[in-house]
Formats: structure tokens, C-alpha cells, sequence
């Protein structure tokens, strides 16, 4: 019997790759930038910490540079537009808050060194 994947309820998520990087992030529009870190990152989204929370629904702005293991080359930024789909609010007093943004479009920046000016 053939399986039908439109009757699937739930897609199977994206692989995730628990990869630690410095980011930098910003609600779109605005001009400040914010450091964060990633915790995991997929094709899809990523999970990042952050020094200040945002409203789910939010659209955002990251910009961050990939390592050579994976970008193959030393400066290889990625930007990407999205939207923060979920806020996670720290288990302890000395544990950072952490956004989840689905990645709505990126862009690949040979080159590029993460920035966090305007």
C-alpha cells in the first residue's frame, strides 16, 4: 500500500544541529542590534538566547557567520528574515531566556563578518 503524505497531520520536523554561535538579532525595523547565541539552528528555524525577550509573531532580523565546518570557507554570513514563533523563559535565575524564529527567507554573504552596527 503507497503512503499518502498529504493525510500526514504532522510533517516530520527539520534536522537540527546543536551548533553554539554568536549571533546578532533585532526586531524588523528597528536600528539597535542584540547579541545572542545559538542552541541548535535548522534549515527551517533556530533556537537562540537572548538578552531581551520579544513577542511571538514578532518579525525579526539575524545575522550571524557560519563556521567552516559547515559554511566551508572562513566568513561565510548568513541574514535571515522571520518571525519568532515561541519565547522559552529561563529554568533558573542565572539561565538566559531563549527565542525559537521560524526562518521565513536567508541569504548566503561570502565575505561577510557578523556585524552588529546598524
Amino acid at each position: 500500500m503507497e503512503k499518502n503524505n498529504r493525510t500526514q497531520p504532522n510533517p516530520p520536523r527539520a534536522q537540527r544541529f546543536d551548533i553554539q554561535l554568536p549571533l546578532c538579532y533585532r526586531a524588523s525595523g528597528e536600528t539597535a542590534w542584540h547579541d545572542g547565541r545559538t542552541q541548535n539552528i535548522s534549515h527551517t528555524g533556530l533556537l537562540f538566547w537572548v538578552e531581551q525577550l520579544m513577542e511571538v509573531h514578532t518579525p525579526v532580523e539575524i545575522s550571524f557567520e557560519m563556521p567552516v565546518e559547515i559554511g566551508g570557507e572562513s566568513g561565510a554570513g548568513v541574514k535571515c528574515h522571520g518571525e519568532i514563533v515561541r519565547t522559552v523563559l529561563p529554568a533558573t535565575n542565572d539561565a538566559q531566556p531563549a527565542l525559537a524564529a521560524r526562518i521565513l527567507e536567508y541569504q548566503f554573504i561570502r565575505g561577510h563578518r557578523r556585524s552588529c552596527a546598524a
